[in-house]
């Protein structure tokens, strides 16, 4: 690609939580960094989706996923509906989990009553191209990829446009649990998420703390729920518990104990050790159908159920919730995201609560998947950019960033086209 006129901006994702969608254009075309969705309900509009147009399409030459969460992908059958026709290139791992997540954000969409922008056709349509970690040529284009640590088959990208270097780190972390993360080289200009912006968080004392809530909940004989995503921070709390509860029974769904077993296999990916600690199992009871959440959610006592979609919204998960809501002694434990509209940010309204008969405690701990602050300021001391888009996380929590980046001579900052920067 031409090395001049090198522009860069985001159709989402920055200044915001969800819809993660960057573009870098040059005289030559363009590349999309990411293509997802934000699962938000406002009125009759059930998601939203990135700032995509058919002229803005037709100059896309390639589109590079981070990783296959829904944030960052689900938008991708709009991009084909739009016209696009080239491929969509990603780590193994990411093309084998993209589609099976492309087909939960639409059955979301269709069961809360709303429309979809494409024809269901469009994700048959995806072309999928893998690419290795290290060093990659697409279209003319170089980049260096390497591991971000937030999911398996999670990449940051390093962009070459003759010598002018772009990093995109999709949903890096710096504090992984299972996987591992390599620090990227320097670059001039950094796309980097931010979803703990304004905050300073201790992974080891979520940890703790998420621990001392459940075993408060069960000394008073209560159940706890966990919603999770099956990927990610699902295979990281699932070891977690399984290691340090093993006197309480723990129902975990299926999806979410075959996802870690499945990167549990994958050694290129994580830590040395990973899963040599864990505790026997025998306190493990995998669920995969309403007959087994039934008798799981009607045993006297206490019990942890660990269930898929962190923002609670699926069909496992709102099972449980509803056979357990009514009694006080239980709990919800939201340890991510939670979308406005979602059952996940609505436990929380204190009058949807007494509206819906909601006796249970909700309590949010938040565990770290993303960078908090000092996450930025550390990881941009090693990578060097003097440039920053900031995504993941809205402006009044980015505030704080600005004047620490400002400080040591970085320009932090967010985007939404049509401005955009010129590198």
């Amino acid at each position: 690609m031409s090395c001049n006129n090198i522009k860069i901006s985001a159709l989402g994702g920055s200044g915001e939580n969800g819809r993660n969608c960057f573009i870098i254009e040059t005289d030559d075309g363009a590349i999309l960094l990411d293509c997802g969705v934000k699962r938000e309900k406002k009125g009759q509009q059930v998601g939203f989706y990135p700032s995509l147009t058919a002229e803005l399409v037709s100059r896309i030459k390639a589109v590079f996923l981070s990783h296959c969460h829904e944030d960052h992908t689900a938008a991708l059958p709009l991009l084909y509906q739009l016209g696009y026709k080239g491929a969509v290139y990603a780590s193994e791992e990411t093309i084998e989990a993209t589609p099976a997540l492309l087909k939960k954000w639409m059955k979301y969409v269709q069961e809360n009553n709303g429309e979809l922008p494409f024809a269901k056709e469009m994700i048959d349509r995806i072309e999928y191209r893998t690419l290795q970690l290290g060093p990659n040529n697409v279209e003319g284009i170089s980049s260096t990829t390497g591991r971000s640590g937030h999911v398996l088959g999670g990449m940051w990208y390093v962009f070459n446009f003759g010598g002018k270097r772009v990093l995109y780190t999709g949903d890096i972390t710096l504090d992984t649990a299972i996987l591992e993360m390599d620090i990227p080289p320097e670059c001039n200009t950094a796309i980097m998420n931010c979803a703990y912006a304004g905050k300073q968080m201790n992974q080891k004392q979520q940890y703790a703390a998420l621990l001392a809530s459940i075993q408060a909940t069960l000394g008073q004989g209560g159940k706890v729920l966990l919603p999770l995503p099956p990927k990610g921070r699902g295979s990281d709390l699932y070891l977690y518990l399984k290691e340090y509860l093993q006197n309480t029974t723990i129902y975990v769904e299926r999806s979410i104990v075959q996802n870690c077993e499945a990167l549990l296999q994958k050694k290129h990916w994580i830590k040395r050790g990973i899963g040599n600690k864990q505790g026997t199992g025998n306190n493990v009871i995998t669920v995969e159908n309403d007959e087994q959440r039934h008798n799981a959610s009607n045993i006297p006592g206490d019990a942890v159920y660990l269930v898929t979609d962190g923002m609670l919204t699926t069909a496992d998960g709102l099972y449980y919730f509803n056979q357990i809501k009514s009694d006080s002694r239980n709990k919800v434990i939201i340890t991510g995201h939670a979308a406005a509209g979602t059952t996940g940010a609505l436990i929380f309204d204190k009058e949807y609560c007494v509206k819906n008969g909601i006796a249970l405690t909700a309590e949010k701990i938040i565990f770290k998947v993303h960078l908090d602050d000092s996450d930025i300021m550390a990881l941009n001391e090693k990578v060097k950019a003097k440039t920053i888009i900031l995504f993941h996380s809205n402006e009044e929590n980015n505030r704080n960033l600005y004047h620490s980046m400002s400080l040591v001579g970085v320009n932090a900052m967010t985007l939404a086209y049509p401005n955009f920067i010129t590198i």
